[in-house]
């Protein structure tokens, strides 16, 4: 992941892909499947640095289906 929009490869809206069910995990919003986009982005460019720009509205940080700790870390 970067903070720096203009060194990423990709952009991901965060908050579209935790809340997406077809993305597998057993919740409604899941921080998992953002663990798991990344790592298939780093499969899919072939390379393990892949930098990420993640970008998403603040709701996330209080969506009471992420648990405390899901929340804690978006925070970071």
């Amino acid at each position: 992941m970067t903070l720096d929009a203009s060194a990423a490869e990709y952009v991901v809206d965060v908050a579209d892909v935790v809340r997406e069910p077809v993305l597998g995990g057993g919740r409604p919003a899941d921080l998992a499947r953002l663990e798991g986009l990344l790592d298939a982005l780093a499969a899919f460019a072939r390379d393990a640095t892949v930098q990420v720009y993640a970008i998403t509205d603040r709701s996330l940080l209080t969506d009471g289906r992420l648990t405390a700790e899901e929340r804690r870390r978006l925070d970071r």
